[in-house]
């Protein structure tokens, strides 16, 4: 093999790494301990093609939930505040477990 070859094929394996794409890895939990611990085993999810990572939050005095996992349902964030209740919805993609509580 020639050195130019080895270049070729040096660049190409270069230029193809660069165009793969990661999946982004998310938190998924839908089921939520006090001080934010998730009940199940930490899990996490790869988005597919047109997901984001979701973190959903709902406070009602001492009641809180909360989900965390890929979905394509995904808006801008949102913030809802009434006398009682904070709902927060927000969708990221800027970097893997970016949905992390």
């Amino acid at each position: 093999m020639t050195k130019v070859t080895k270049i070729i094929i040096l660049l190409i394996v270069t230029i193809s790494l660069l165009c793969s794409v990661e999946a982004l890895k998310c938190v998924k939990c839908t089921q939520f301990l006090p001080l934010k611990r998730c009940k199940s085993s930490k899990a996490t999810c790869e988005t597919k093609e047109g997901e984001k990572c979701l973190l959903l939050k709902l406070s009602t005095g001492n009641y809180h939930i909360a989900v965390q996992k890929c979905s394509s349902h995904c808006s801008n964030a949102i913030d809802y505040y009434t006398k009682n209740i904070h709902l927060h919805l927000s969708c990221c993609d800027s970097h893997s477990s970016c949905n992390k509580l």
